[in-house]
């Protein structure tokens, strides 16, 4: 669940965070052994806002990031396209890798 629909106690903000920055070290992780150098950090804000600007901040040349499709109207209506708005504001190319 995310923000809009939940209240988190700090106790499980913690534990969320936890979770996150270890998908964030696994994935850094599979770049790295793979050859590509690869570093990560993990931004609280608003997505698009936050990649934008952390973009801006390196000179990034290119932004990838996953998208999995919705099947529920609801939920895609919910929430909006971050890949759609990432490209209208990108300083640099965005990849976008559809997960199945």
């Amino acid at each position: 669940m995310g923000h809009e629909t939940s209240y988190y106690s700090e106790p499980e903000n913690k534990i969320e965070e936890e979770r996150r920055m270890k998908i964030l070290n696994e994935g850094v992780e599979q770049l790295n052994t793979a050859g590509i150098e690869a570093s990560g950090k993990l931004l609280k804000g608003d997505a698009v806002d936050k990649i934008v600007e952390y973009a801006h901040t390196i000179g990034a040349d290119l932004i990838m990031l996953g998208h999995q499709h919705r099947d529920n109207w609801l939920e895609r209506w919910w929430a909006g396209s971050i890949p759609k708005a990432l490209i209208e504001h990108s300083p640099c190319s965005v990849l976008v890798v559809i997960i199945k």
